[in-house]
Parts: structure tokens; sequence; C-alpha cells
């Protein structure tokens, strides 16, 4: 897969690395950097995405429900959370698979959670 052409709010699968760096777990995520950063830099940008959804929402995580309308677009199977305290750069050789992509609303709210979870907000 050519990073240039992965889009910010695109859902990949990636090898995730755990918070301690001992192992790491296949797992959707959302990418958060630009074509052309990946381009600079062959890495990518991710926030890790659950299927543990918990509710109330945390103001750093964004839920998308299967019952959107733009749901399927993304790619998930389930339910899942956007976590968007658990961020990391990765090399762009642990994307495995482009899965989908979140639509604008859901993007806006993760760039809100983003702000927030790194005290821009």
């Amino acid at each position: 897969m050519k990073l240039q052409d992965l889009p910010r709010g695109s859902v990949v699968l990636v090898a995730f690395p755990f918070t301690d760096l001992t192992a790491t777990k296949v797992r959707p995520a959302i990418v958060l950097s630009t074509p052309e950063f990946h381009a600079r830099h062959g890495d990518v940008i991710i926030a890790a995405v659950s299927s543990v959804v918990r509710r109330p929402e945390h103001p750093t995580s964004v839920l998308l429900p299967v019952d959107s309308p733009d749901f399927a677009r993304t790619g998930l199977r389930v339910a899942s959370t956007v976590h968007c305290g658990k961020l990391v750069t990765v090399q762009g050789t642990l994307v495995l698979k482009r899965l989908g992509h979140l639509a604008s609303p859901a993007l806006r709210r993760v760039d809100t959670a983003l702000r927030r979870a790194v005290g821009l907000a």
C-alpha cells in the first residue's frame, strides 16, 4: 500500500504497539496524519480503535455506532470507539490494510477529541 494514497481519516488495520512497547496487536486505527507527512517520513500517526463501547462517551473518545448512517463506510464490523488519547506514530510498513474511512462529521468529532486529549481545547 502506498502511504501517499492513505488520506487522513482512513480506517486501517495496523500492528498497534502496546503502551509498554513489548508487543503489538493487529487492530483497527484511524489515520491522523496527512499523505504529505507519510511521504516525507515513511511513518503514519494513528489513534487506536476498540470494539469496547462505554457510555457516556469520554471527552477524548469518539463513539462510532453501527446505526450511524455513515458507519458502513468505516469498514468496521461492530460499533467501536476511537481513543484519541491513545496515539502512536508507526512505520508505514505496519499498516496492513485500509478498511474504509470516516465521514466528515465523525472526523470532526475525532479532531475535537484529539484537541482535548493534547490540551489544545
